[in-house]
């Protein structure tokens, strides 16, 4: 299960791609929410990569969202209940965001079926874009710190694609 958010678009995209690249699509299934300041099912258990491709590329997602902050745990929140219903240990969760401030409190429990989570940071780290009354950029310390409280991993999609041996497990 992926979810995308923020202004990186361009770097999620290229982090979706070295992942899916390197895994075996016949006997994955990929489902991807889109969250911004909430959160929406883009698509649910394909296979196909082709339609991965078209979400990515061509599905206008900067209208489905009003401006505002980013919810964070909107995003994993939506995943989880997606997630729910699936075989205990059977999903990676990957979230890829350039991040922003999240709560001190508040972080949806994952269900049985999410083993891994993956927390992929993309975007500037220097500079950004002005929304919602902040300069908004790769925010790696809130991403490491959502990546801990998930009990997963964190990487810095910026500067060097997802290990093989991570993507492995």
């Amino acid at each position: 299960c992926v979810i995308l958010a923020g202004v990186a678009v361009l770097w999620a995209r290229q982090a979706l791609r070295s992942i899916l690249e390197r895994l075996d699509l016949s006997s994955t299934r990929v489902s991807i929410v889109a969250f911004y300041t909430t959160a929406k099912p883009v698509v649910i258990d394909t296979w196909d990569l082709n339609v991965v491709n078209n979400i990515l590329d061509d599905l206008p997602l900067e209208y489905a969202f009003k401006e505002g902050p980013t919810a964070m745990y909107t995003g994993v929140r939506e995943a989880a209940a997606l997630a729910t219903p699936w075989p205990r240990g059977s999903t990676t969760l990957v979230i890829v965001s350039d991040g922003d401030t999240i709560p001190a409190t508040g972080m949806p429990k994952l269900p049985d079926s999410i083993a891994h989570v993956l927390v992929v940071g993309v975007g500037d780290t220097q500079s950004g874009k002005f929304i919602d009354g902040h300069q908004s950029r790769q925010d790696a310390s809130t991403l490491r710190q959502m990546a801990t409280r998930l009990n997963g991993h964190y990487h810095n999609g910026n500067e060097k694609q997802i290990a093989t041996d991570l993507l492995k497990q």
